[in-house]
């Protein structure tokens, strides 16, 4: 067989043994953003369970900064999704930020899907600002040193955001 036709064979080959390997999959496109490979703002509010949450307490530790509302029909899927990452990590901060402007219609919002991870309340949009969000969902995730390495629409796939998660290292 000609060289050039076995190429193409021996590079899928080597891909599908890398994955079978363990070697994670490349990093989702991420979406545009104008602090996407900066340093992510940081914040401070209270929970709708009522407690303070703090995003500089997660240092040295990847986090995860999802936007939503509980009017989003898409947040249905990303939100489970990122319930079920949280539950497996130990190294790692998940973070809601509901703008809705009754925290009694977000906490059932939040409640009736069961997550367990921080949610802010965000009437104001005070923390949406910061990462300029504006009118919609959407999810950041930050490497263990802080930066925005990949910015998601509302709605995303549990796989999608594990890729994401897992691509997200500090330069050396």
């Amino acid at each position: 067989m000609h060289s050039s036709l076995l190429a193409p064979f021996v590079a899928g080959a080597l891909c599908t043994l890398l994955y079978a390997c363990g070697a994670s999959a490349p990093p989702p496109p991420s979406q545009p953003s104008p602090i996407l490979h900066r340093v992510m703002p940081t914040f401070d509010g209270d929970t709708l369970s009522q407690n303070h949450f703090d995003s500089g307490q997660g240092g040295g530790n990847r986090m995860i900064v999802n936007f939503f509302s509980s009017d989003c029909r898409e947040c249905k899927t990303t939100l489970p999704a990122l319930q079920r990452i949280y539950e497996g990590k130990t190294n790692l901060v998940v973070v809601g930020i509901c703008g809705d402007t009754s925290a009694a219609t977000a906490r059932e919002f939040v409640n009736g899907l069961g997550l367990s991870f921080p949610v802010v309340h965000d009437p104001k949009g005070k923390v949406a600002k910061l990462y300029e969000v504006s009118g919609g969902a959407a999810t950041f995730v930050m490497t263990p040193g802080g930066r925005v390495s990949w910015v998601g629409g509302p709605r995303q796939t549990e796989d999608v955001l594990r890729a994401a998660l897992d691509a997200a290292e500090d330069p050396e």
